[in-house]
């Protein structure tokens, strides 16, 4: 259905008065060989802090973060790779503490759902060569915590613009303490089944426009109850900081089901398909249209979620193999001749 990738509203509208069938074959996952029975439901979080400017007199200088990996934020989520704007929330931070600056603007990452690759700041500070001192020595302690992934990661220092005002100091800790404190990354394995995220949050995109600067997370978790645990504290925190908050799009995770007839279906045809390989039935921490379908249906669906191998999804490497395709359609059209 329409907006799948962006927001699951056309599930989420969607009359399933219509719908007398109870099995669901969602062609919407990434690896051969394993079939999905459990995924992620989702949520946005905006964060509006609204800032005080005054006047400045001076040129400023220009951060950028680059080179990380990135990734999608569910699928890869559990990779530990790092998170640009998190990264700059870092850098900030341990100047703002070193030699107090003034920011004229920062914005990193450019989707809800994707790990932030590159980073950008622009500050007015005091004592220049002080403060390009601290940020290397802070980007060659980071370099040292990353992995492999992330080896490409760079911090860039170069000359900014002449600036006429920038956000005050009191604004400037604000935003600092905004993306530096917010919650990123996995926060709860499942208890049930081994390995599995059941929640995260990732901080997707940071602009800045004349008023405010805007940061968007977007949640996740299988377990519909903690994922409303975390918005609740999202809520606390926008509070305790002074910021503005508003969520939009949610969707309805799918729990664990390894009872599922499809996925038994499966993992028989793959396995009669491909000798000497085994299917694997797993969940995904990615937001798939089965959570909205079966809240909106009922619980007595089966469904899975297949698909070929690809890699690399939500980044401009995004590939998918051509024979792996062709091996998943003749699986898929034997089931259906099955049913």
């Amino acid at each position: 259905t329409t907006g799948e990738e962006t927001s699951m509203v056309g599930a989420n509208a969607f009359d399933f008065g219509k719908v007398r069938a109870r099995r669901i074959i969602n062609l919407d996952s990434e690896e051969e060989g394993i079939v999905t029975v459990s995924c992620a439901g989702g949520a946005d979080s905006i964060f509006d802090v609204y800032v005080e400017k005054a006047p400045y007199e001076g040129r400023s200088i220009r951060l950028s973060v680059k080179g990380l990996a990135g990734g999608h934020s569910g699928a890869e989520i559990h990779m530990c790779r790092a998170n640009a704007n998190k990264v700059m929330a870092r850098l900030l931070a341990r100047l703002y503490d070193a030699e107090p600056f003034r920011l004229v603007s920062v914005s990193g990452g450019n989707k809800r759902n994707a790990i932030a690759r590159e980073a950008e700041a622009e500050l007015c500070v005091l004592d220049e060569k002080a403060a390009i001192k601290v940020l290397l020595d802070e980007e060659a302690k980071i370099s040292s915590e990353l992995s492999e992934a992330d080896s490409g990661f760079r911090l860039h220092v170069g000359k900014g613009r002449v600036c006429n005002s920038a956000m005050t100091y009191r604004s400037t800790s604000a935003v600092i303490n905004m993306m530096l404190l917010l919650p990123n990354g996995v926060i709860a394995m499942s208890p049930s089944v081994k390995d599995f995220v059941r929640t995260s949050s990732n901080l997707g995109v940071v602009t800045t426009d004349e008023a405010k600067v805007r940061v968007c997370a977007m949640s996740r978790s299988s377990c519909d109850s903690e994922l409303d645990a975390l918005l609740l504290e999202f809520g606390r925190f926008a509070k305790l900081i002074g910021a503005e908050m508003t969520q939009s799009d949610r969707y309805s995770g799918w729990e664990f089901n390894p009872d599922s007839e499809l996925a038994r279906d499966y993992v028989r045809i793959y396995e009669k398909q491909n000798p000497g390989k085994k299917a694997v039935v797993a969940g995904i921490h990615a937001g798939l249209e089965c959570g909205v379908i079966i809240s909106k249906i009922g619980e007595n669906c089966d469904a899975i979620s297949i698909g070929p191998d690809m890699k690399n999804i939500h980044t401009p490497d995004e590939a998918l193999s051509l024979e792996s395709c062709e091996r998943t359609y003749k699986l898929l059209t034997e089931m259906l001749a099955g049913m």
